[in-house]
């Protein structure tokens, strides 16, 4: 039996499974948009709760562009993408009413960046949760950029376009002399009062955040340059690359 609401939010009446089948297939042949009262269609799809994409894109003018259903789905309802003229991802909910977030998951799969979806530490699979990844570098331009994972596990990976991931490891030597480098190329960008102005942050701290964005551009500068010099079959060996 189902426990369902008509006209009194408070006042439950219950009924036979079998019925509850028909009211859920009646209900699903029926909606319509709470705003422009219009049925759902093929083309005008439900990406919230009670909102069709044209009612939406209309209350983002300019801003969003619709990219279609997300594939990898492994939930009992439909998340749509969106990319934002930076080229950033945005997923709607369709059992939301207003759910739409900023997923950088979503944006590194969207341009071509791998991003390992579990990580094996002291014999144990773990699972890495999307909503915990980070980004660093320009993921429009450059062929390799820096992601980090940040919840149970702090971790880093190089994810080239390519389809290669490379785990960063501070202490191997070919990092330290990679992490040295990108100093050095940031105190390039120092002004005469102390600040660094790396991508498109000043500081005058040197953190994290601006030596992986400086990593991105290093490794993709070597990247083009070995394609430009035919040594592509050798550069997609990252670990190589990096020596």
């Amino acid at each position: 039996m189902k426990e369902i609401y008509l006209n009194y939010p408070y006042l439950p009446t219950v009924i036979t499974d079998e019925a509850y089948a028909m009211i859920v297939q009646i209900v699903e042949e029926n909606r319509i948009c709470q705003h422009c009262k219009g049925r759902y269609t093929d083309t005008n799809l439900r990406v919230l709760l009670n909102k069709c994409l044209g009612c939406f894109l209309e209350s983002h003018p300019t801003i969003l562009t619709f990219a279609g259903l997300l594939s990898d789905e492994i939930y009992d309802y439909e998340r749509y993408k969106f990319l934002d003229q930076q080229g950033n991802a945005w997923v709607s909910y369709s059992n939301s009413y207003n759910r739409v977030v900023k997923d950088n998951y979503t944006t590194l799969r969207h341009h071509g960046f791998p991003v390992p979806e579990t990580y094996a530490k002291e014999g144990k699979e773990r699972v890495l949760q999307h909503i915990y990844w980070k980004m660093h570098g320009n993921f429009t331009e450059n062929a390799v950029i820096v992601i980090e994972f940040s919840e149970h596990l702090q971790l880093a990976f190089l994810s080239y376009k390519d389809g290669s991931l490379v785990e960063i490891h501070r202490r191997k030597t070919v990092f330290k002399k990679l992490f040295q480098r990108a100093k050095e190329r940031a105190e390039s960008t120092k002004d005469i009062n102390g600040e660094y102005h790396i991508g498109n942050n000043s500081s005058h701290r040197l953190n994290d955040s601006d030596l992986y964005t400086l990593l991105s551009e290093i490794l993709t500068e070597e990247y083009h340059a070995s394609h430009y010099q035919g040594e592509e079959r050798a550069f997609r060996n990252p670990q190589k690359a990096l020596q």
